[in-house]
């Protein structure tokens, strides 16, 4: 497990879930959470990873490596 605080830049609200684009020690990640966490722009939030259900992509030709 992964742990830190998160400034969420961006949500995208997908029905069940909502992506978000955030800010985690200087870098943009992509997480998606449950709708009913209510998170919005602008906020910091205490986030927990799973690095076993990571997807991670090459930043320059956008393939998933991992």
């Amino acid at each position: 497990l992964f742990q830190g605080e998160c400034l969420i830049d961006v949500t995208e609200p997908t029905g069940a879930d909502v992506f978000a684009i955030i800010e985690l020690n200087g870098r943009e990640v992509v997480g998606r959470m449950r709708s009913s966490c209510g998170a919005k722009a602008g906020e910091k939030l205490p986030v927990v990873f799973n690095m076993r259900h990571a997807v991670l992509f090459d930043p320059q030709t956008e393939n998933r490596i991992g």
